[in-house]
């Protein structure tokens, strides 16, 4: 049976159903912040993305060290070293305005399609505030074995039980296409559940533009279910202690990339989306509901 996206009000309504509106409190600031948080986490020896660069209207800052720390538009191209990119808000959600940089040999590409370096700033920021520039993550074989177009990520869910005791609670792979520059679940991507136990995916694929219920990657062909999470017992650690440094935080939905060399915490959400879980796990609202009722 398919399942509706819901509005955003009968989504707010089950939001506090099961206790996701009193999340967050003094944390908000931090997680609200991409930045931020993995400037935290890094300090801690957890694995992220590397910040090169802070974009905005009026430029960027440059976060590594370089001479000039803050360039012009559109300037600060120039000292783009040929690569991958990936850019996004340093504030949003649902992969809204992010998208792959690529450079090479002066040719400068964004999702695809070249960009004119003198509208640049128009191109790459689709709205006022803070835009990340990251180095482009080399995932794990395994990780692209459906798009390896996109850097695919799992969204996992923590929940503490106790001031003590924080667990993963619940996983979602998500799968990009090989037409689109994102695995986002709202920008065309295929979600599947993860067995959190066990760290291999689990019963039909979900895609939610257009709608449809899939036991096959339309891109591969391959089977959704039955494929393991590389790495998943390294993931597992990784999120529990990156949880556990937040005293008193309910829960949090982390996506995690896995690289060549281990896991990536890529983002940290406090309003993390019902939606992925429910629609790959249609007893989700339930069994969450149970265990923040008993806890």
């Amino acid at each position: 049976m398919k399942r509706k996206l819901h509005s955003f009000q009968i989504r707010r309504n089950r939001a506090f159903e099961i206790g996701w509106h009193r999340n967050g409190g003094e944390y908000r600031s931090i997680f609200d912040n991409k930045h931020y948080l993995s400037a935290i986490l890094r300090g801690w020896n957890i694995p992220v993305p590397d910040d090169l660069a802070i974009l905005n209207h009026n430029g960027a800052h440059w976060l590594t060290g370089r001479s000039e720390q803050s360039r012009d538009w559109p300037d600060w191209l120039a000292d783009v070293d040929d690569g991958k990119y990936f850019i996004k808000p340093a504030n949003g959600n649902h992969g809204r305005n992010a998208g792959m940089l690529t450079k090479s040999r002066g040719l400068i590409k964004f999702n695809g399609t070249e960009v004119d370096p003198a509208k640049a700033r128009q191109t790459l920021l689709a709205e006022p505030g803070d835009f990340l520039l990251q180095r482009w993550i080399e995932q794990h074989p395994d990780m692209g074995i459906h798009s390896n177009a996109t850097v695919n990520t799992i969204r996992a869910l923590t929940v503490r039980l106790s001031p003590d005791q924080v667990i993963l609670f619940h996983a979602v792979m998500r799968n990009g296409r090989t037409d689109r520059f994102l695995d986002n679940f709202h920008a065309g991507g295929i979600a599947v559940q993860v067995d959190v136990d066990s760290g291999e995916t689990i019963g039909e694929g979900v895609q939610l533009r257009p709608r449809a219920n899939l036991k096959r990657h339309p891109d591969s062909n391959r089977p959704l279910s039955g494929n393991p999470v590389p790495r998943f017992m390294n993931v597992k650690e990784i999120l529990i202690r990156a949880h556990g440094m937040f005293p008193g935080l309910k829960s949090v939905g982390w996506d995690v990339a896995v690289s060549l060399n281990g896991p990536i915490i890529v983002e940290g959400n406090l309003d993390w989306d019902v939606e992925i879980h429910a629609f790959c796990d249609p007893n989700f609202r339930q069994s969450l509901s149970r265990l923040l009722r008993g806890n």
